[in-house]
């Protein structure tokens, strides 16, 4: 069955209808027992298929039915009026019975094969002999003069159209017949006839719909239906019976969407309390880290230079000794806890492109900048008067080492002479080394409170 004035209901359509109405005016006698609702429908349709609106009605249809306040209230349900067809068997679905002819054209046929009169309604109920008799006189043919259609622009437009966006469908309004109240319908369905959008019960000047976004598929067919529906209603006089007549003008068409181009962004999911909380737990660790790291690094290259301190202190100490053996071990710690400054002072430093991170005097960290300065200054000072120890001890043992010499070829010793000639050999390239090699720069005084080795100063060469 065929839906009416948009109801976008199938079959039994009849009660749903009858459900939308008002009681305006209508006439109807006999027994009602049992009865809710009746009504009649006449159809007048038109097809659009181009830019233009149709002119002429293709075919009419009638449709008659109702409603029962009870289920199982009647088994059997007839429709007598003066057309040739009668009577006409109505369809019993649950509380809903009904009855709709096929297409009928042209209007003459139409109008003899359901011409103006009673339409008498008779239910019956085998088992419990109970009878309902419920009469709609239909006495005029109320059809508004004005037949829907889509304005060229938007028929144009509705082909193709995307459906990922809202779409805008204009069309004409009418004037109700002046004993009808009358409303505007438009129903979108796919070609199985299952109803995508639906917008009904609009006044008669309503000139526009709007299909919301993705309410359609792309790249699809669909059937549209604008109706213009005239009605007339009454109740039954002494009964609770409502009373319908319809008249509706009905325009279909076809069309075809596009591709999705606008697609809705997707709506995000409210935030977790959960996830929040553990973002903001990551947030305090990743603080906390940063802060413990650079507290880490400070302490590491405090505890560096301490030891850079203490080691020119035992420096200075051997040096006051004279002990050679000393000086050396203490310039080899020097040289690892210098290794060990400058790779904390770099980690301290962050880079900031080219060399940077190989400059760490350039950090804006104060405590780095001053560390580093005082290393450097103490490494010159330090390296200066292991130099000249070292110097001085060469010199040293050169000299006993030719007593030595002479002593041997006194007593003529020969292996004893050439031992010791060996080991000038070797003291006198190591000296011949340390005065060719460039000199260094002055020493910074220290900036430590450590006392000053009384043996510090450079000896002569």
């Amino acid at each position: 069955m065929r839906s009416h004035a948009g109801s976008g209901l199938q079959a039994p359509l009849f009660p749903a209808l009858v459900a939308l109405t008002v009681v305006w005016c209508a006439a109807g006698t006999a027994v009602a027992a049992g009865f809710a609702s009746v009504n009649v429908w006449a159809n007048e349709q038109y097809h659009q298929p181009g830019l233009n609106a149709p002119t002429t009605p293709y075919a009419y249809f009638f449709a008659v039915g109702g409603s029962f306040r009870h289920r199982h209230e009647y088994n059997k349900v007839l429709v007598r009026y003066p057309g040739p067809g009668s009577p006409q068997v109505m369809a019993i679905s649950g509380k809903n019975f009904g009855y709709e002819s096929s297409n009928v054209a042209p209007v003459l046929r139409f109008k003899m094969n359901f011409p103006l009169g009673n339409y008498v309604i008779t239910a019956t109920n085998s088992l419990t002999r109970k009878t309902g008799v419920v009469t709609i006189a239909l006495k005029a043919y109320h059809f508004a003069k004005q037949i829907p259609a889509l304005t060229p622009a938007s028929y144009a437009a509705l082909h193709e159209m995307d459906p990922a966006a809202a779409f805008t469908v204009h069309f004409n309004s009418f004037k109700p017949s002046a004993t009808a109240s009358g409303s505007t319908w438009f129903t979108i369905s796919d070609l199985e006839g299952n109803t995508v959008f639906s917008r009904g019960g609009l006044s008669p000047g309503t000139t526009s719909v709007v299909i919301p976004a993705n309410t359609l598929l792309p790249n699809s067919t669909y059937r549209f239906l604008l109706n213009f529906s005239d009605r007339v209603t009454s109740q039954q006089s002494g009964t609770h019976v409502s009373i319908v007549q319809g008249f509706d003008n009905r325009t279909n068409g076809s069309f075809s969407t596009g591709p999705a181009k606008s697609p809705v962004p997707a709506t995000p999911p409210p935030p977790n309390p959960v996830h929040k909380a553990i973002e903001a737990a990551l947030d305090d660790y990743k603080t906390n880290l940063k802060r413990s790291l650079a507290a880490y690094r400070a302490t590491v290259l405090r505890a560096d230079w301490r030891e850079v301190h203490l080691l020119v202190g035992a420096l200075h100490g051997a040096l006051g000794n004279g002990n050679a053996r000393e000086l050396a071990r203490i310039a080899m710690r020097l040289n690892n806890a210098a290794d060990r400054l400058q790779r904390d002072a770099r980690a301290a430093t962050p880079a900031t492109g080219g060399h940077a991170a190989h400059r760490p005097e350039r950090s804006k960290n104060p405590l780095t900048r001053a560390a580093v300065n005082r290393y450097r200054l103490d490494m010159k000072r330090a390296l200066t008067e292991y130099q000249a120890a070292a110097l001085h001890a060469d010199q040293l043992e050169q000299s006993m080492f030719m007593a030595a010499q002479r002593q041997a070829m006194g007593d003529f010793n020969a292996h004893q002479v050439v031992q010791i000639a060996h080991e000038l050999d070797i003291i006198d390239k190591r000296l011949k080394k340390a005065v060719h090699s460039p000199p260094l720069p002055p020493a910074p005084p220290l900036l430590h409170n450590h006392a000053k080795s009384p043996r510090s100063a450079k000896p002569a060469v």
